[in-house]
């Protein structure tokens, strides 16, 4: 069951939820034999990119990090005729083992000599340290890199206005927030300028520009610069959005009760609630939700929050669930908190140490155990050293 659950990964958002930490404890406590992981990375196809070996890999990695040999030398192994090789070769340096990855520094170049592309590609993930000593000592490293023009290794220059800009005199804002940031929050200036020219009515613009646009850089920067404007007329806002029936503007009273949430909207995060719960494949709504009910401090028990930690799939929403509930929740400390010390997310094993009552000598022996484990989580080892203390 542990093999099947490594190599078929069921994680719904692979992105954000770990698992590999987990695993590798599970591993190390069941005495997995890991040849059948090693087989598993042999049987893939090199050319197929589509991440099935992203968990595996992660948890050999944090296998290496307590200290398992053999794990490193799968990874190693992996090198010489895997597909991800990058990954293989940052889960190596992740567990400081900069031995292993410079050992593997002859299997990269032989392999892909006459592939500039790969090269690059294969290298990309390493530490800029490593990599400059690499492309220093190897000349074909060092072609490969001068030749690659992908632009997402390049930095992407800013093109900034200026407030008297004369473009700023008619350009509809999604044109002007293209030019001013693509990436990142508007710069200052540009906030000044746009609110001297659409004055109390920016936030309603910024609006019309996320209705209009339903991906892409023009309605990440409008919410950037949403999240830019003074609270106060943030919060003006998202308390007449969150009485609006217009999608998008729900869709924005809810990003900003995720940020400015007070007592008094705790009935409009309840309003929006049953509808997020209903259809909670978007997890993203729930996440919004249970980051809002994690501002409002009622002396009760928000639950929203446990049905949020009890419901959901994703092992994240869970932990943000967590994260709500320890500071909120007068119970969390001995109802939820005692588990969370075996969460997978380090987010909740890390709110558990900070609270979990130290009545149990299973809990106390679960912290010690967290505080002195090198593959544990830096912050989730700190807390439970302090727990220790209380």
């Amino acid at each position: 069951m542990l093999v099947r659950l490594i190599t078929e990964d069921p994680r719904i958002d692979r992105q954000l939820e770990e698992r590999g930490a987990y695993y590798a404890y599970l591993c190390e406590h069941t005495s997995l034999d890991l040849a059948p992981l090693e087989g598993f990375l042999r049987s893939l196809d090199p050319s197929d990119n589509r991440g099935r070996c992203f968990l595996t890999q992660a948890t050999l990695g944090c296998l290496l990090r307590r200290g398992n040999e053999r794990a490193g030398g799968i990874l190693c192994g992996y090198v010489a005729y895997g597909g991800l090789i990058g990954d293989a070769l940052s889960e190596l340096s992740d567990a400081g083992r900069d031995d292993l990855v410079t050992n593997c520094r002859d299997t990269v170049i032989s392999r892909f000599r006459g592939d500039p592309a790969k090269l690059v590609s294969a290298t990309d993930m390493l530490p800029p340290e490593t990599r400059a000593a690499w492309i220093e000592r190897e000349p074909l490293l060092r072609d490969a890199w001068a030749r690659d023009t992908k632009p997402d290794r390049r930095p992407v220059p800013k093109v900034l206005l200026e407030p008297d800009d004369p473009s700023l005199a008619d350009a509809p804002l999604s044109e002007l927030l293209l030019k001013a940031s693509r990436y990142g929050a508007p710069p200052r200036r540009f906030l000044h300028a746009c609110r001297e020219r659409w004055g109390d009515a920016l936030p309603d613009e910024i609006a019309t520009v996320v209705r209009e646009t339903p991906r892409g850089p023009p309605r990440g920067s409008a919410i950037c610069l949403l999240e830019s404007l003074p609270a106060a007329v943030r919060r003006a806002a998202m308390r007449r959005w969150a009485m609006s029936t217009d999608e998008t503007e729900q869709t924005l009273a809810t990003h900003l009760l995720s940020r400015d949430a007070e007592t008094l909207d705790l009935d409009a995060i309840r309003r929006f609630w049953p509808a997020a719960w209903e259809t909670r494949d978007d997890q993203y709504t729930i996440d919004l939700l249970v980051f809002a009910l994690g501002k409002i401090v009622t002396g009760s028990v928000h639950a929203e929050l446990v049905d949020a930690y009890e419901g959901c799939a994703r092992s994240t929403a869970r932990a943000h669930a967590v994260r709500s509930l320890e500071a909120t929740s007068p119970d969390f400390a001995s109802q939820q908190a005692g588990e969370c010390l075996w969460d997978c997310e380090w987010m909740a094993r890390t709110s558990a140490a900070r609270t979990v009552r130290l009545d149990s000598a299973r809990v106390r022996d679960r912290l010690a155990a967290m505080a002195a484990d090198p593959a544990e989580d830096d912050e989730v080892r700190a807390a439970a050293a302090r727990a220790g203390g209380r």
